[in-house]
């Protein structure tokens, strides 16, 4: 059964629009240098503070492509867990850690803030990718289908990273409203 990231709680769409609703709350609430690259790089930064491997031997990469739009972070860490719940507000973990992020929703906010998204992750256990398109239109009157096809795990990557860690590469809409999507951005 696929899992749609729109809807936490399978077979309950009443709770569908509250969810997004609280989503765009949530959205709005961050100053756009924050879902740019602040929220990525602090994921990436903590990701290191975290990791098995002993310090001084990380590495995290940011690229700002501003004529696409794209913005690449990849860090050395112990990789993004094979866990679909924290793509989803409310499914952090982050709580009571003393790392840079607070709560656990800055990637949810650059997820659905952005018209590509990518996220790649190997770990010890397995290597695992996302791509989702269009997930900035997700409060639309007909949003895009953003689900994954398993409920228990992320999908398999088929060419897996060269060593642990996770990389997270995403696009922002045009903020002048070419090709459809909304100016807000």
């Amino acid at each position: 059964m696929p899992l749609d990231l729109l809807a936490p709680q399978t077979g309950q769409d009443e709770l569908r629009s509250n969810y997004i609703h609280q989503l765009r709350q949530t959205i709005d609430a961050y100053l756009p240098s924050f879902i740019f690259v602040g929220e990525a790089l602090q994921n990436a930064l903590d990701a290191v503070r975290q990791s098995a491997v002993p310090s001084g031997g990380h590495i995290i990469d940011v690229t700002l492509d501003f004529d696409n739009r794209r913005v690449t972070v990849s860090d050395t860490g112990d990789g993004f867990p094979d866990a679909p719940n924290l793509l989803f507000l409310g499914g952090g973990r982050k709580v009571g850690q003393k790392l840079a992020g607070m709560i656990g929703v800055g990637l949810k906010v650059v997820l659905f803030s952005t018209s590509d998204f990518t996220l790649r992750s190997r770990r010890e256990d397995g290597s695992t990718r996302i791509d989702i398109s269009d997930a900035c239109r997700f409060d639309d009157a007909e949003p895009p289908n953003i689900a994954l096809p398993d409920t228990d795990h992320l999908p398999q990557d088929a060419e897996p990273l060269p060593g642990c860690g996770t990389f997270i590469s995403y696009t922002f809409p045009p903020a002048n409203g070419k090709d459809g999507v909304p100016e807000r951005y």
